[in-house]
């Protein structure tokens, strides 16, 4: 232990720390985030997960203070925490808990709230590896597995928020394994007000029925798609067992979820036990862009998750790639280096350089050289498949011997087999939960088969059959298309998709649009009795206002006219007998002029208040009628069946 005494000034490097005087330290403790969570099992009492989880730079700031007694105190500041009561906070519990583990004196901590309270977001547990973190700092504990082993007895997931970073996160959260990912994920944060109990929800679990298997790990497959740095892979792969309690117990959940996959993102998913629901973009433009259009009433954050400072350096690509040789005598790859070609995002063909470190991009480095001539063309050899009864112009193949070529191509088949197999299981299972009117179970199991095969007519038309509780509800469907229009709608769910929702559930269409009907000729005759009245009013309004505009210009040309003619008169002569008389006409001219401007804003005022009365979104029965108008419109769109022709295929 270091003296506090001592005159000596020492540093410390901790997780999320920072260098601090020995007697007070600050702390950044950041949230995280889960990208899935699985439940695989129970164990003595306790959920077995599977989890891959993330450290995001959303932080609360814990000042910690030593003390000269063994006693321990605790202020909280923001996101309501100061109602927490000492005896039940976590942060407060640690302390105690690392003083008598490691016989050292108390602290008083300070705690900066950002984190959301009962977010999902780990607030609680950054709190206590916060204070654990400091502690160990300022009273020179380094025996970070003792640390870890007292991190683990004080919450499930405390032992990773110790280090932090990306992880895979399993049994009841003690085995954590550090995974060195190098994506930098950007995240949209959409945080409902209310909260969830985590022990609500695994209770609320437990009660459910588990009609659900997947045969994939999510988990594992996000990871391998992150670890190939194939970000727009992973968002397919977020997924929370605890979604459907937490929706169960807080309405909420499910709206932010909505909410968040109105912006079309990568992925969306609840973190956590709720009631977090963040959204995945590929840039941090797009979710600043989700941001500015965000409507609701829940509280959002733009959130990155935290890359190691190890990691933190120029990436190699791990890309796809392909050998390439380059004809004619010159050639590109060079004795003391091997370089491969790839397409990045744009099409555009990149060079990479393999050392140590992996395949770095090296286009610019070989652009600037002398190796190649201009408009020497690249070719690619392809591997002889003949007798394989394989196509071999694949850009895959490139460089293969015709076996590995083989193998790969089998290796594919295979693994479109088994998602055809994993496609036509989860449709089943989906089918089964719509019989059984679980709906939310049943949208969760068709959004799993589309991102098996996103083209699907089945999952489709299944995933809108959840949604509008078997088209119960068929303005779910209406509402997310009735700006983009038809044609918006037949493309997003497909031509086959829309024309068999058109045949099986043309009675329900129908049947809407005669409540809508029904409901439109009312509230068109209500808007149409109180847009008269007013137009009768607002008229009269804005042609007495009219005149007075009309009436107010002379007095204030004259006005003018006899100030300035005065005035004149005044600079010409030397008696300055005009001085009083210029003096009253310049105060009469001011006059009339405000006279003239409170008249001209009351006569626009009065013309801006009549065309708005002719808007029928100028009031709320006008915006539902315009609402219903609308939805109608699309209705009859969708039951109009397209036109088919005979017409044959034109031919070059």
């Amino acid at each position: 232990m270091i003296s506090a005494a001592s005159n000596t000034r020492r540093n410390f490097r901790v997780y999320g720390g920072q260098a601090a005087a020995m007697n007070t330290v600050k702390i950044k403790s950041y949230a995280k985030v889960n990208l899935t969570l699985e439940i695989t099992g129970v164990e003595n009492g306790f959920h077995l997960l599977d989890s891959l989880v993330a450290s995001i730079d959303l932080f609360d700031l814990i000042v910690l203070k030593k003390r000269k007694d063994r006693l321990s105190s605790i202020v909280m500041h923001g996101m309501g925490s100061e109602s927490i009561p000492p005896e039940k906070n976590n942060a407060l519990k640690a302390a105690e808990a690392f003083s008598a583990a490691f016989d050292t004196c108390g602290v008083d901590i300070t705690v900066y709230k950002n984190i959301p309270i009962g977010a999902g977001l780990g607030g609680s547990s950054a709190d206590v590896v916060g204070v654990l973190n400091g502690m160990a700092q300022l009273y020179g504990v380094t025996d970070r597995t003792a640390l870890k082993t007292l991190a683990d007895s004080l919450g499930s997931d405390t032992g990773y928020m110790l280090t932090g970073g990306f992880a895979r996160m399993q049994g009841r959260g003690e085995q954590v394994t550090p995974l060195a990912l190098k994506n930098k994920l950007h995240l949209l944060l959409i945080c409902p007000s209310s909260e969830v109990s985590a022990g609500a929800c695994y209770k609320k679990y437990d009660e459910l029925p588990k009609t659900l298997e997947w045969k994939e790990s999510a988990t594992q497959g996000c990871i391998d798609a992150l670890t190939a740095e194939r970000v727009n892979d992973g968002g397919r792969y977020l997924m929370n067992d605890l979604y459907v309690p937490a929706l169960h117990l807080n309405p909420d959940v499910e709206t932010a979820y909505i909410q968040a996959k109105s912006f079309s993102p990568l992925g969306a998913v609840m973190t956590g036990s709720g009631s977090c629901v963040f959204a995945l973009f590929e840039t941090k433009e797009l979710c600043q862009w989700a941001q500015s259009r965000y409507k609701g009433k829940f509280r959002t954050y733009v959130a990155e998750t935290l890359v190691p400072d190890y990691l933190n350096k120029k990436k190699p690509l791990g890309l796809r790639t392909r050998s390439c040789s380059a004809t004619g005598n010159n050639k590109i790859r060079r004795k003391d280096m091997e370089e491969r070609i790839i397409d990045d995002e744009y099409g555009r063909g990149v060079r990479l350089k393999k050392t140590k470190d992996g395949f770095v991009d090296v286009t610019d480095e070989l652009a600037d050289g002398t190796d190649m001539e201009e408009g020497e063309e690249i070719t690619f050899e392809f591997p002889n498949l003949e007798g394989y009864g394989m196509e071999q112009d694949n850009e895959a193949l490139v460089d293969l011997s015709p076996e590995e070529a083989a193998r790969f191509l089998k290796e594919k088949a295979e693994e479109a087999e088994r998602r055809r197999a994993e496609y036509e299981n989860t449709c089943e299972q989906g089918k089964k939960l719509l019989e059984s009117g679980s709906y939310n179970a049943a949208e969760m199991a068709y959004e799993k088969a589309l991102q098996l095969d996103e083209e699907a007519t089945d999952a489709s038309v299944g995933y809108w059959r959840a949604k509008t509780a078997d088209f119960t509800n068929p303005d779910v469907l209406i509402s997310e298309y009735v700006d983009a229009g038809i044609e918006s709608l037949e493309y997003d769910l497909g031509y086959e998709a829309v024309d068999i929702i058109r045949k099986e559930y043309r009675s329900a269409f129908e049947k809407r649009i005669a409540e809508l009907t029904a409901e439109e000729e009312p509230l068109r005759q209500k808007v149409e009795e109180k847009q008269d009245a007013r137009r009768e009013v607002l008229s009269s309004r804005k042609l007495r206002w009219g005149v007075a505009f009309v009436l107010t210009i002379f007095p204030v040309l004259a006005a003018i006219i006899a100030t300035m003619v005065v005035g004149f008169k005044n600079f010409s002569t030397r008696e300055g007998e005009y001085i009083v008389p210029t003096i009253i006409l310049a105060c009469v001219s001011v006059v009339c002029f405000i006279a003239f401007m409170v008249v001209t804003n009351k006569y626009i005022n009065a013309g801006r208040m009549y065309r708005l009365n002719e808007r029928l979104s100028s009031t709320p029965d006008g915006e539902r009628l315009l609402e219903i108008m609308e939805y109608k419109e699309l209705y009859e769109a969708l039951l109009v069946a397209p036109v088919e022709t005979d017409d044959e295929p034109y031919e070059e």
